[in-house]
Formats: C-alpha cells, structure tokens, sequence
C-alpha cells in the first residue's frame, strides 16, 4: 500500500482524535491509527473517528501505526506525509515502523444513514453547552450523556440540568455518549456555518458527518429524567439580575468552603442577600437586582450554584423562583438551566 495526504490533515485528525481519550485504553492496538484505502481511522471501540479529507490512494492496502510512531508523526506538521505498509517519508525523513495487528483493530463498519437533522457547527457548539450538566457516575452512565430531541439538547446530573434549543427537529429520542460529545467538541469550529448532517441505524448507533471527518458511535440506552417534569409553573418570583456580580461573589465564597457548603440567598425587593458560613468565617454580601413577586430564602450548594450560573457570564439573566423547595431557573436566549435548593433543617442557624 502507498497513500499521499497532507500533513497539516493528519495533524487535525489526531488532535481531534483527544476527544476519544485513546491513551486511557487497556487496548495498546486500539491507541493505533488504521489506514484503509482511503480511509483514516482512530476509534475506542465504542466511539470512531474518520477521515472525509483528501487521500491521495497510490497503492491501495491497509496498514495499522502503533502509538510510539504516531508520537513521532506529530512532529510532521507541513506540507505532505508518504505512508507504506511500514515507513512514513516527510520531506527528506525517512521512518519506519513496525506494523499492528490489523485483524485486532475493532472498527464502527456498520450502515448509519438514516437523517435524523442537520445543524452548522456554529449551532452545535451552542447545542453541546449542555455538557457541563452531564454526570460522572460510572453506575449511571446515561447521565454522561447528552439528550437529543425535537430542537433540544438536554443534560442533567441530579443536581442542575441545561438545556439548548437550535433551529433543526429531531423526530427520534437518542442519548449521545460521553465519548462522542466529547469528540465532537474537539471537531467543530465555534465560528463556522458548514453544515454536520446527524444520521443513525435506528437502533444503536449515531453518526455526525462534518467536512473533513466523520464521528460514529454507540448511543446510550434507557431515558432520563426530564428536566421540564420539575420546572415549576407558575412562578411566585421573577428577578433580574447582573449573573456576573452573582459569580463574582460566589467565587470568594468558594474559596471559603468545603465541597459541600450551603450558600443562602435571600431574595427581597431590591437587593440579593448572598450568605455562607464555615466553621471558622462567616462571609456575606450583596447586589442589586430588579424582583417582582414574593420574597424568597433558598439554600443551595455553593459549586452547583456556580457552575450554572457561569453559563450567564455578561449577561442580565432572568431568574424564574417558587418558593424555597423548588428549583431555580435560568433562562437566556435558547437557553434554559436550573438547579436544585438544598432543604435546610430547622436547627441549621440561618
């Protein structure tokens, strides 16, 4: 075999190829790049990354490049790469190399093509904000996921969840995996508007087609929660207020606490009363914010709060609350967070 391609290409892909968190594999053979015809591919098993950018086929054949050497092609970064089934050429350098099994490279080979949507990469970007929501329990893994349908993108962990509208329909219910979100964050470009067409096999399997590479993957099973069955309704507080003066403060009082120190907010008439507590300081402050509606006291945890509230960075943001047990929403363009109070006992002192 002989391929001819661009070194800045090959570059791209195994940057991307991060997202795949390959160097965690037990598998040494599934931490190889395989070259198939014209096809690049790096894949976990569960998740694929290939190439749709240019292979110039010389010889066609196959060949599989372990780690080590894939270190060393990271240094190629201009102009063109040869690759034969045992030596990589760059300019006037010469590698070779010794082959992997190619028999024991699991790929993604099945047929994903039934369209579920399309969205530019600008959209996407917005879209998988929602990341930061996803869970890390490995017992649950449906909550790493990420959830797609109708023109949403939804995440949740149990204690705050987000959601993202775009301008596409999904008909299906799907549940994107760590692995693919993760590969697909480290593929698109924020700014542009080329189109990623979604597609999948009906049953197990999504895949996201941009320009230069194509991202396959296993879909997780079973549904969440949805968010929108504890979005309170009807309101009794609606505020207002500057989200930056709100992180700004949240931060200090981070920097005080234990992972799981309560912060209290008091909402009243013209002002947010922010207050928390450890065994050696006492920290208070507050901000001015626009409230119509009752006044509220709630509890949350402290780093819950503020991962959500940093999605609103420079932004007026709209705070939607019932009561002291309900969730607290957020809501910007296309965009909706919540997160859950912290019931605090009688004998807490606040």
């Amino acid at each position: 075999m002989k391929i001819k391609i661009c070194a800045r290409d090959l570059q791209n892909m195994l940057k991307t190829a991060k997202g795949l968190e390959l160097r965690k594999l037990d598998r040494d053979v599934q931490k190889s790049l395989l070259i198939k015809g014209d096809r690049i591919i790096m894949s976990n098993v569960h998740t694929q990354l290939e190439s749709k950018f240019y292979v110039d086929v010389i010889e066609p054949g196959e060949t599989l490049i372990p780690e080590p050497t894939l270190k060393m092609i990271e240094n190629f970064k201009s102009g063109s790469i040869t690759i034969t089934e045992n030596t990589i050429t760059h300019g006037s350098k010469e590698l070779k190399y010794m082959p992997g099994p190619v028999d024991g490279f699991h790929t993604i080979d099945d047929e994903i093509f039934y369209e579920l949507f399309t969205v530019t990469e600008k959209e996407l970007s917005h879209l998988l904000e929602v990341n930061y929501s996803t869970g890390e329990d490995k017992t649950r893994p449906v909550l790493q996921g990420i959830e797609v349908r109708e023109n949403k993108f939804i995440a949740l962990n149990g204690y705050y969840s987000s959601i993202r509208e775009g301008n596409f329909n999904c008909k299906e219910q799907i549940i994107i995996s760590q692995d693919i979100w993760k590969t697909l964050l480290k593929t698109l470009n924020k700014k542009s508007d080329k189109i990623v067409k979604v597609s999948w096999d009906k049953d197990k399997l999504v895949k996201f087609e941009f320009e230069d590479f194509v991202i396959k993957g296993k879909l997780y099973e079973n549904w969440m929660m949805k968010p929108e069955d504890i979005i309170t309704k009807n309101n009794t507080t609606e505020v207002i207020l500057e989200a930056n003066k709100l992180i700004e403060s949240l931060k200090l009082m981070d920097k005080l606490t234990k992972d799981e120190q309560i912060v209290l907010l008091s909402f009243t008439d013209d002002k947010l009363e922010i207050k928390t507590k450890t065994d050696m300081n006492i920290m208070t402050d507050e901000i001015e914010i626009s409230k119509s509606g009752e006044d509220v006291k709630i509890a949350f945890n402290i780093k819950y709060l503020l991962a959500v509230v940093n999605q609103y960075k420079k932004e007026n943001v709209k705070v939607e609350l019932k009561g002291h047990y309900n969730a607290m929403i957020f809501r910007g363009e296309n965009k909706l967070d919540l997160v859950l109070p912290v019931r605090l006992s009688e004998d807490y002192g606040w």
